[in-house]
């Protein structure tokens, strides 16, 4: 949390969100229906291959706010997992 100077906060830059594409999508989908719970090198190896399937795709090497990394996969997973247990809690309709 920001701290107060002089009874102002200091204002932090949000972040960006980042945008999946949907090949993206596809990617984590398949990699979720293994397992729920990635290792920290599966992480790893879901951001490249993502990575790889966008340079194919575009045709050119990603920029810094392009690329996706094990940081971000693990944000997916984690809401993931959340919003399947939100379902769950919920029932059928």
């Amino acid at each position: 949390m920001a701290t107060p100077v002089n009874g102002d906060f200091l204002k932090y830059p949000r972040r960006e969100r980042f945008v999946f594409r949907p090949n993206h999508l596809e990617i984590l989908e398949k990699y979720f229906q293994e397992d729920n719970y990635p290792s920290f090198e599966k992480r790893e190896e879901i951001s490249k291959a993502c990575n790889a399937a966008t340079e194919a795709m575009t045709g050119r090497e990603l920029g810094d706010k392009e690329r996706v990394t094990a940081q971000i996969i693990s944000n997916w997973f984690a809401n993931k997992r959340k919003e399947l247990k939100k379902i769950a809690r919920e029932g059928p309709s």
